[in-house]
């Protein structure tokens, strides 16, 4: 059994990270990625995404290094020379509450001669956690065949992942620099349509102040009318 880890960090958020990772193919650095198939998505009660993907990957350029290494019997006892696509399965899940992404993939193809199982897990980096992001990784290799089932790990840990390890981050910064994957704003509930306003008139003060002063003299005539009137029944009845 082999075991190969490594560490990266990007300069980037969580929620951009992420956003590309799950968004990563195609992209000019993981040209052998050649189909990918959602078999399940679901979102859980509690807000984490779920994803089964299956993966169909190019791995000529790997068998053709074995040969020529000298290792063509070898290659020939495990896989078809004509078989050039092998398959994969993916588990995902995006848990955006606690800013988790893991991912756990597994070889299907020879799957009965040697399994490769790789985990990946982002989250905010500890020093930074709001602007960069920590990808954890790491692959664990089984071979049963003795006695050279240690031969066929060593080659698959240096010429699958050593030598491909860089181009997944690659493939991620790519992605953030030439998609638009930016989350669209939030939806709004529809306006509601306004009342049509009533022009407001344009007020003349000086027809205004006119107005009032010509209303206070006629409520001041009908004040002395009705005190004459008053004080001329007072003498009557006297």
């Amino acid at each position: 059994m082999r075991i190969w880890k490594t560490e990266h960090t990007f300069e980037h958020s969580w929620e951009t990270v992420v956003q590309a990772a799950v968004r990563k193919y195609p992209n000019p650095h993981n040209a052998s990625i050649v189909s990918q198939d959602v078999v399940t998505r679901e979102l859980t009660s509690d807000g984490r995404l779920r994803t089964h993907r299956l993966f169909g990957t190019n791995f000529s350029g790997v068998v053709q290094r074995m040969q020529s290494l000298g290792f063509g019997r070898l290659v020939r006892m495990f896989a078809d020379d004509d078989a050039e696509v092998w398959y994969g399965s993916e588990h995902t899940v995006v848990d955006p509450a606690r800013r988790n992404y893991r991912l756990q993939a597994r070889n299907l193809t020879l799957s009965a001669n040697f399994t490769m199982d790789e985990q990946l897990e982002y989250l905010p980096h500890p020093d930074c956690p709001e602007s960069r992001t920590l990808l954890k990784q790491s692959v664990t290799i089984r071979c049963p065949w003795w006695p050279f089932g240690g031969l066929v790990e060593t080659m698959l840990e240096e010429l699958v992942y050593s030598k491909m390890a860089s181009k997944g981050p690659m493939a991620i910064e790519w992605v953030i620099a030439n998609r638009d994957f930016k989350l669209p704003p939030p939806l709004q509930p529809p306006a509601k349509p306004s009342e049509p306003s009533l022009p407001t008139p344009a007020i003349d003060f000086n027809r205004l102040c006119q107005a009032m002063e010509a209303g206070m003299q006629q409520v001041g005539a009908e004040v002395k009318h009705l005190t004459k009137l008053v004080v001329d029944e007072h003498f009557l009845i006297m």
